[in-house]
């Protein structure tokens, strides 16, 4: 506990790197995950004639009553 005044004293020395150790952490490489694959096929829930069937009505809805 008594230690001498000059070792209480003394600057601990940190180098945090600065303006180049940030540029050093940008310019680092990115890892990279491979590309999942969709294993799951796509299915059609409704027909295109569906979808379009009720794409016009919303489009007439939207005229109607418009939005708000």
């Amino acid at each position: 506990m008594n230690a001498p005044a000059a070792e209480l004293t003394e600057p601990t020395h940190r180098r945090g790197g600065g303006r180049l150790g940030r540029k050093a952490l940008r310019s680092a490489p990115v890892a990279s995950f491979p590309t999942l694959v969709r294993q799951i096929p796509a299915y059609e829930i409704v027909p295109d004639e569906a979808v379009e069937l009720i794409h016009e009505e919303s489009l007439k809805i939207l005229e109607e009553v418009g939005c708000e």
